[in-house]
């Protein structure tokens, strides 16, 4: 996935970033800016970014998985590229971004997002 990609990357991947928010469609019928249309895609990949860091601070953490999650022995072994307080810095990010997201332009923010991640990964 484009978080364990991004994570592992020392430049921002904006391109795959802007593919997925063009390609999930989630908008309302009455949206009328590419803004509004983007929004719900935008925030939508926030959240998967948050669950798959919730799930890194679980396994740092000894916390564990699921037994039946999709991606629980990828998620072992890619937590093990993180530590806890990079982790943690990532939660934050991604928090402050999900804020923004619902107000500010959300291709925008998602740019920032990836920029800060990249940032914090190097």
């Amino acid at each position: 996935p484009l978080f364990f990609k991004q994570a592992a990357s020392k430049l921002p991947l904006y391109e795959e970033a802007a593919t997925l928010l063009e390609t999930i469609d989630l908008s309302p019928k009455d949206a009328r800016s590419k803004g509004a249309k983007m929004r719900p895609a935008a925030a939508l990949l926030i959240d998967v970014f948050l669950s798959l860091a919730n799930d890194v601070l679980r396994c740092l953490l000894g916390a564990g998985l699921d037994p039946i999650h999709p991606m629980g022995d990828k998620l072992k072994k890619s937590s093990q590229n993180f530590t806890i307080r990079r982790i943690q810095g990532i939660i934050e990010l991604l928090l402050s971004a999900k804020i923004r997201v619902a107000t500010a332009n959300p291709s925008l923010t998602i740019d920032v997002l990836l920029t800060e991640l990249s940032a914090d990964a190097h």
